[in-house]
């Protein structure tokens, strides 16, 4: 039979970590509670669903049926609380005086500086923050609130990983790209072969990113900005780079744009503004997003 009192939130989360776990230790462990708290909890949760989830096979603790058809349901309840806590906080963060944006270096400069104009005009004594940061560490300061806008590539899929918001700015387009100097400059295409065996240039902000750029050559080579790797490409190698940064060291004849048959068109990347659940809620921050909105004029850059 099963009982009518509700579940509390320490019993889904010591349901989900013993899921993810498959042991109570493990899930006391991840908790930071002992083996009995958490047995306890997830047997207070069964009496009150009347029936088991949890089989023990030898060491292992195996999820039953049951447990993984709600597995998906207790994670959403579990991240939508975290949403609500968030929310509630940002309520009441007044007054602001101080914004932290994070950026990627690929990021067109003229939308950096549409937002640092308006900030100015609006609120000139509002201190803006301009930092460039990897994706993790970026969405991990939104969640604890060091962070309040982020403009990141998008990784594709619905959830970003973290409790944050966020919404669509638009595309970055990237080209294939060699010094003119180099021995590639020559090439009628650059094909699989080329990409595997030549010395690839990669930004290092590219790969903290973790999305569409990423080491495709047996060589490969990390370079911490934009404009030193377009320096060494000079003399060797390739990239992959934004088409609004290296266009103008194209126009100086210093970097060449590919063609390939690996490619039909340039690559789009779609970048993102991440930011704190409740932002709205806070009038600044609310009239920033408009902003961003406002200065996406175009839907590729």
């Amino acid at each position: 039979m099963v009982a009518t009192s509700g579940h509390s939130l320490d019993q889904l989360n010591a349901f989900v970590a013993v899921c993810d776990a498959q042991s109570y230790s493990g899930a006391g462990r991840a908790l930071g509670k002992d083996r009995t708290t958490v047995r306890e909890l997830v047997k207070a949760y069964e009496d009150i669903l009347g029936y088991g989830l949890f089989q023990t096979q030898g060491r292992s603790v195996n999820p039953t049926v049951q447990a993984l058809a709600l597995l998906p349901q207790v994670r959403l309840v579990l991240r939508q609380n975290e949403k609500l806590f968030q929310f509630s906080h940002a309520v009441f963060d007044y007054p602001t005086t101080n914004i932290n944006i994070v950026y990627d270096n690929d990021l067109p400069h003229e939308l950096v500086r549409n937002i640092e104009v308006r900030a100015l005009q609006r609120y000139p004594e509002l201190r803006i923050n301009w930092y460039a940061r990897g994706r993790d560490s970026s969405l991990e300061g939104i969640v604890s609130g060091e962070i309040d806008f982020a403009i990141l590539p998008a990784r594709g899929g619905v959830r970003p990983g973290a409790p944050v918001n966020y919404k669509h700015l638009g595309h970055v387009r990237y080209g294939i790209y060699v010094g003119a100097r180099s021995p590639l400059a020559s090439i009628k295409e650059f094909t699989l072969e080329d990409a595997q065996l030549e010395i690839q240039y990669v930004s290092e902000h590219s790969l903290q990113t973790k999305g569409v750029i990423t080491t495709f050559s047996s060589h490969c080579r990390t370079v911490s900005s934009n404009s030193l790797l377009m320096s060494m490409l000079e003399t060797g190698g390739w990239a992959l780079l934004p088409i609004h940064i290296a266009s103008k060291l194209s126009n100086q004849a210093s970097l060449i744009q590919l063609s390939s048959p690996l490619l039909t068109s340039d690559i789009k990347i779609p970048f993102s503004l991440f930011y704190q659940v409740g932002a709205e809620a806070n009038p600044i921050l609310a009239n920033m997003l408009t902003w961003f909105d406002d200065a996406v004029t175009q839907d590729i850059y």
